[in-house]
């Protein structure tokens, strides 16, 4: 047996005279009727599950936005990322310090380390150690 969707809508399949044979109209007529007591139960039950959770789709916040209060506590947040801002700015100032410090020292001890090889390696040429002179 084959059962297609259209077999319990008849009434909605345009191509049912090709089908079988022709439906009374009766049933057309009912069919159309279940289709619009199911449609108006859908709409109603939506209806009704929205008027029960109407505080669900509001908007909770009533408070102005121009409240001086809340321009008061916004002014305050402000301050404090302005006054953490200046911190950072300090603290970014004396880590360049410290880098700019450090990068100097490690190039002056591999100036070093440079300039003790390149003697090494002239002290080692003539058989001498270092630039002692004996």
């Amino acid at each position: 047996m084959n059962v297609e969707p259209m077999d319990f809508f008849p009434g909605y399949n345009p191509y049912h005279t090709c089908q079988r044979e022709q439906q009374s109209v009766c049933t057309r007529i009912l069919t159309h009727l279940l289709a619009m007591v199911l449609a108006i139960g859908l709409c109603g039950a939506l209806y009704f599950y929205l008027e029960e959770h109407r505080d669900l789709f509001q908007e909770t916040n009533t408070t102005p936005i121009l409240d001086p209060s809340r321009l008061e506590l916004l002014l305050e947040e402000l301050q404090a990322i302005k006054d953490s801002l200046a911190k950072t700015d300090m603290w970014r100032m004396h880590l360049d310090e410290l880098f700019t410090k450090i990068f100097l020292q490690q190039e002056t001890m591999i100036e070093e380390v440079v300039t003790k090889a390149i003697d090494n390696y002239d002290a080692d040429k003539i058989g001498l150690y270092g630039n002692s002179q004996s």
